[in-house]
C-alpha cells in the first residue's frame, strides 16, 4: 500500500484543515490559550482591553478549553465587572499532523465585550 502525502489526503468538505498561523500574522483582539499559566492569558486579555479593543476573543483547543474558561471568568470577576460574554462557539477542527495524518480536536471561542 502506497503512503499518501498530506496534500493527497482528502477530507470531508465541512471540516477544513487548520494550520497554525505564524506569530507575526495573528490578528489583534484574539488570545490563543495553550499550556502557560492562566494569569499569562488573563494579562493578555486585560492588555487588549486597555489598548482600546472593544471585544476580545479567547480561543482554545482540547485540554486548554478549561483554562480558557478560567481566563474569561477571572477577567470578568476580578478586572472588568461590566464585561459580558457575547459569543460562545464550540466546534470540531481537523488538524494536519506532521506525519501527514489528520486529527479531530474540540475547540471553543468565547467573545468578551466591554
Amino acid at each position: 500500500m502506497e503512503e499518501k502525502t498530506a496534500s493527497e489526503v482528502r477530507l470531508p468538505e465541512e471540516l477544513p484543515v487548520h494550520e497554525r498561523a505564524p506569530r507575526g500574522e495573528r490578528p489583534r483582539g484574539i488570545i490563543y490559550v495553550g499550556q502557560k499559566e492562566v494569569m499569562v492569558y488573563v494579562l493578555a486579555v486585560v492588555t487588549q482591553f486597555n489598548a482600546g479593543e472593544k471585544q476580545v476573543q479567547v480561543k482554545a483547543r482540547g485540554r486548554a478549553i478549561s483554562r480558557a474558561v478560567d481566563v474569561t471568568q477571572i477577567v470578568k470577576h476580578r478586572f472588568f465587572n461590566t464585561l459580558e460574554v457575547t459569543g460562545f462557539k464550540v466546534e470540531t477542527e481537523t488538524l494536519a499532523n506532521e506525519d501527514g495524518t489528520t486529527s479531530r480536536v474540540s475547540s471553543v471561542t468565547m467573545t468578551l465585550a466591554k
